[in-house]
């Protein structure tokens, strides 16, 4: 280079070995994930929507003690090697007709990671997040509500999924184990917009997680000014706002792990060239959400939604205990009758070691509206994964295989919404986030 006078100068520097990231990521973890996934796909294939199983499937296998995310995958493989290669997902006549910010969006959107970029309407897998009223004393357990198969609130008939039948007399683990959006409506009316909104803020929905990963969107939640009556009501079984699948695995984890909520993150350590460990990334405590007590209570309430006729049976491993919770979301436009399903879950009962949690949006099935879709993947990962961690059935003579009892037809009900619910407000951070998705994209 030239200096200052004009002069040539040279400058050596000795090269610097880079540092080993080592990630909580587990390979065979990722395997167990990718093989159910690409079974699942092969099933779904047939379906009325084309040779895709789902518009986007996504899992994340999280440990709920530390926020370390020990698998991670979302549908619409791309092979890294060879990245901009789009002849999997598009035809050649389709490819040469795009332009290239048709091109851009294309890339964008086989690059993005589904379970961290896209926020949805989580539906009843919100659930427990309500259930967490009995820390702002607005509810006790032992109360009781009525379930008419319906509420009318603000002159607006929001429907239970299990309407024109009716659920009765249910308890707070009752509306958990049969997801009646009555129960949870009851419950955040004796909450108010102020408190159910205080609780969503502590859980992190509507805010990043800080995930170590790039593209992280936010979801959008209602302002105190802007909750009415309906969106109130709507917003207790998770409609009417949306969420990331990072930020509800992390929520529910703080829900069953005694109410710590971890930062999820993947960078478990930092090494030298010689193998020294440089940096070693400790679990972070973002702040302490329920009490142990009430977390204690409300694990319980959801292990009753595996039980036999509870609306998470059909995802339940024999032998194991384990909780658990369903979730159907309508999409918007509401009348268009596409679903978002869901299930998230954890193992063992008492002390969780893993949360898994796993949405199929828009399964490729003439009726939508059924969990079990999830529910599936959600069983045949966790038949291979409990043992693997090294978690094994508390009963081995009621172990079965993963197959036996997971076919998709004849679910329970679990809590869908109807074509009355609000949409979600307008994000006004959505330019962040674009501009976040297209910093991923680059």
């Amino acid at each position: 280079y030239f200096n200052s006078d004009a002069d040539a100068e040279q400058t050596i520097i000795n090269p610097v070995d880079g540092k080993n990231v080592i990630s909580t990521i587990d390979t065979n973890i990722q395997q167990i994930i990718r093989k159910v996934l690409e079974s699942f796909q092969e099933e779904m294939s047939d379906g009325p929507n084309g040779s895709k199983a789902a518009k986007n499937i996504g899992v994340v296998a999280m440990n709920p003690n530390t926020g370390e995310i020990l698998g991670m995958d979302s549908s619409d493989w791309y092979d890294l090697n060879n990245p901009r290669d789009l002849t999997p997902f598009y035809s050649q006549e389709e490819i040469d007709a795009m332009d290239d910010q048709a091109k851009f969006n294309a890339l964008n959107n086989i690059w993005k990671n589904y379970c961290i970029t896209d926020a949805y309407e989580p539906g009843s897998t919100f659930k427990p997040m309500t259930a967490a009223a009995l820390e702002s004393a607005s509810v006790a357990g032992d109360d009781t509500y009525y379930c008419g198969g319906y509420k009318t609130v603000g002159g607006v008939r929001i429907k239970c999924a299990i309407y024109p039948e009716t659920h009765g007399n249910l308890n707070l683990e009752g509306g958990l184990k049969h997801s009646c959006n009555v129960v949870m409506m009851d419950i955040a009316d004796k909450m108010g917009p102020e408190t159910f909104l205080k609780y969503q803020k502590l859980f992190n929905f509507g805010s990043y997680t800080g995930i170590d990963l790039p593209g992280e969107g936010g979801g959008i939640l209602h302002k105190l000014d802007g909750m009415g009556s309906t969106e109130l009501a709507t917003a207790a079984f998770g409609q009417g706002f949306t969420s990331t699948m990072i930020q509800e695995a992390a929520a529910f984890s703080s829900v069953i792990n005694g109410g710590t909520y971890y930062k999820p993150h993947v960078v478990s350590t930092i090494t030298g060239e010689s193998g020294a460990v440089v940096e070693s990334l400790e679990p972070v405590v973002v702040r302490q959400t329920i009490s142990r007590e009430i977390s204690d209570e409300v694990r319980e309430y959801l292990g009753s939604v595996m039980d036999s006729d509870g609306t998470g049976a059909k995802a339940n491993v024999s032998g194991y205990s384990m909780g658990g919770k369903t979730g159907t979301a309508q999409k918007i436009p509401r009348a268009d009758k596409k679903y978002l399903v869901s299930f998230i879950g954890f193992a063992p009962l008492d002390n969780p070691q893993v949360v898994l949690y796993v949405v199929v949006d828009e399964p490729n099935a003439e009726i939508q509206a059924d969990s079990s879709y999830a529910q599936k993947i959600y069983k045949r990962i966790m038949t291979e994964l409990l043992p693997y961690m090294n978690i094994f059935p508390e009963d081995p003579t009621k172990v079965e295989k993963a197959d036996e009892s997971d076919n998709t037809a004849g679910s329970v009900p679990d809590g869908t919404a109807d074509e009355n619910v609000p949409n979600p407000p307008e994000n006004e951070n959505q330019e962040n986030i674009e501009e976040k998705k297209d910093m991923l994209s680059e």
